[in-house]
């Protein structure tokens, strides 16, 4: 299961999922088997990623 929170409190879905991204601070955290919410130093995966930078629409045929 992907579960995608805008924040580490996860009130969707509180429980464990096999990949979690979680946002914050306009960046966002990758986890395996984790919740939103745990600690970095707990979870196996990479905190601070930021989305990439969109294509201009001119750009897009």
């Amino acid at each position: 299961m992907v579960h995608v929170s805008g924040c580490a409190k996860g009130c969707a879905h509180p429980a464990i999922a096999d990949v979690t991204l979680t946002a914050r601070d306009g960046v966002y955290d990758v986890a395996l088997n984790a919740k939103p919410g745990d600690a970095a130093s707990d979870m196996q995966g990479h905190t601070g990623l930021s989305p990439p930078t969109p294509w201009p629409a001119s750009r897009i045929c």
